[in-house]
């Protein structure tokens, strides 16, 4: 795909996805390091309380109406549950990165099955190579269960992101984006608490709450503004082929954080899942 750069707003729109690549994908050791402070689900509920508190007041049109609810659950509150028990169980979060953007492929097979989509021959080799990384990056993790544990976690948490996708294409894409967020974060807190209620450690200490608030902050509040910001601006398709670095920065970053690494198999699955990935986006 050749970058059109030929506008503004085009340039904002692939500035604004880049930014979002890097936040995201530091993300990713930052929750491994707060996990040390609390549990997967404090520290979703504390994402999505926060980013409620802020967008919410901010919003004339939120609502909890059931495309809300619906929406929230499996684009914010099962995706971020199953997103940091992927972090908690794995030894490198980079891995749990590139198991959580496999949501395009889960999202192409859901639109052939449920929306009767033609795949293509491109996207079938992107499906296959995509499909045989993720099994690579797996079996390159290592025996132990725990460890797999995660990964089956992360793949969980890219099913409920392309399930939330496909859902709000169809039924929230229509509606103000602001209020969307705001919606989508305050329809899970409820289950977060219930979550957070069989699950629940925090530490509070001076550097917990600067992880916290800098995860709810910058990742759930600005992430998701800057995610649909861009695609207002660039293709869905353009903008998601920019956000494919995220793993590769959150790879990055976790080695060079806390020494973390796939090893050569797992290096090798995880970039063909994301070369598998990105064929499935252009196509």
């Amino acid at each position: 795909m050749v970058l059109d750069l030929d506008s503004e707003e085009r340039r904002l729109g692939y500035f604004l996805a880049s930014i979002l690549a890097l936040v995201w994908g530091l993300a990713f050791p930052l929750t491994k390091e707060a996990l040390d402070y609390a549990s997967p689900m404090v520290i979703s509920l504390f994402r999505v309380c926060f980013a409620a508190a802020i967008l919410w007041p901010l919003s004339r049109e939120a609502s909890l109406d059931r495309d809300a609810i619906v929406g929230g659950l499996l684009n914010v509150g099962l995706f971020l549950v199953f997103l940091n028990l992927s972090v908690m169980y794995s030894t490198d979060p980079g891995l749990s990165s590139v198991l959580i953007y496999t949501e395009p492929i889960f999202l192409v097979i859901l639109e052939r099955v449920f929306m009767e989509k033609r795949l293509g021959t491109l996207r079938i080799f992107g499906l296959i190579l995509g499909t045989s990384g993720m099994l690579l990056a797996v079996a390159g993790s290592g025996p132990v269960s725990l460890e797999f544990l995660g990964d089956v976690f992360g793949l969980m948490g890219g099913l409920s992101w392309a399930a939330g996708t496909a859902f709000y294409e169809v039924r929230l894409s229509r509606k103000p984006l602001l209020s969307t967020n705001a919606s989508m974060n305050a329809a899970s807190v409820p289950l977060l608490m219930l979550c957070s209620l069989v699950d629940f450690r925090l530490v509070v200490t001076p550097v917990s709450l600067t992880l916290l608030f800098a995860i709810a902050l910058a990742v759930q509040v600005g992430g998701f503004l800057l995610f649909f910001k861009s695609i207002s601006l660039i293709e869905p398709a353009r903008a998601s082929s920019v956000l494919m670095a995220t793993p590769l920065v959150a790879l990055i970053s976790s080695w060079a954080l806390f020494g973390m690494g796939l090893g050569i198999v797992g290096w090798v699955g995880a970039g063909l899942t994301i070369l598998g990935v990105l064929i499935v986006i252009v196509a």
